[in-house]
């Protein structure tokens, strides 16, 4: 365990304690996946329960939610969503997630502030801490060399949020590092070497390894490539391949 975890492990404890003991909710900032898979290592020896969420089902960064909440799981937490758009869609340069979130960072905020980042065409969606979507709104004012406008409180329009387009892979057995190769384009090779740097995760949760079976429904990331949602073995090829139904995230 490296040092940069020890500490992210003894602020998680922490926030835990304190929401415990002061019978509060307390929130994390947003948190990678790695961060996620180090606070699930130590969900049992937490006196708080928590929970996760990132401002919209399926979301990836998610902060944390430490105490005893009523109600909804998703009501209180302080996430806001922004939109950015340009001032003019006819001169408006393409713009990709990249060029989103750093124009958001160049802003001074830490990465912690800010969650998902949703890009349709030349404009995008992103989930912030709730405190910090004024500032963005009045200090944002260009994404390279595009000027746009920011506004908070957006609400995301139906169906823009999360698209999953279906495909079909073959593979010669159900295996993860198998099912990445196919679903990224990858050699096999290359898919092992995302196991061996702790890049792959399912349902949220550091894969076991690539050799591990998925199960139907499951949502696998490989940080730097995207996610899918592993849906089914449909059948064999002529070749006596597995025959697979994916949604990969676009």
């Amino acid at each position: 365990m490296n040092n940069d975890t020890e500490l992210l492990k003894k602020r998680f404890a922490e926030l835990s304690r304190r929401a415990d003991g002061r019978g509060c909710l307390l929130y994390s900032g947003f948190l990678s996946l790695n961060e996620q898979s180090a606070l699930a290592s130590m969900a049992r020896t937490l006196p708080a329960p928590y929970s996760l969420y990132g401002g919209a089902e399926g979301c990836e960064r998610r902060m944390a939610r430490f105490g005893y909440a009523e109600g909804d799981d998703t009501e209180g937490y302080p996430i806001d969503i922004i939109e950015i758009a340009p001032k003019s869609e006819k001169f408006a340069s393409d713009l990709t997630h990249r060029d989103f979130l750093g124009a958001l960072m160049h802003t001074g905020v830490e990465r912690e502030k800010i969650g998902d980042i949703i890009v349709r065409g030349k404009r995008a969606y992103a989930f912030v801490e709730a405190s910090l979507a004024p500032y963005f709104a009045d200090t944002l004012e260009t994404v390279g060399r595009t000027s746009v406008v920011c506004r908070a409180g957006a609400v995301v329009p139906e169906g823009e949020l999360f698209r999953a387009e279906e495909s079909i892979v073959r593979v010669s057995s159900l295996r993860l590092d198998a099912l990445i190769a196919q679903a990224f384009r990858l050699s096999r090779g290359d898919a092992a070497e995302l196991f061996t740097a702790e890049r792959v995760f399912v349902n949220g949760a550091l894969a076991k390894g690539p050799s591990a079976a998925p199960k139907e429904g499951d949502i696998i990331s490989a940080r730097g490539f995207g996610r899918f949602i592993f849906s089914a073995v449909s059948g064999q090829s002529k070749k006596g391949k597995l025959v697979v139904e994916i949604k990969r995230y676009v």
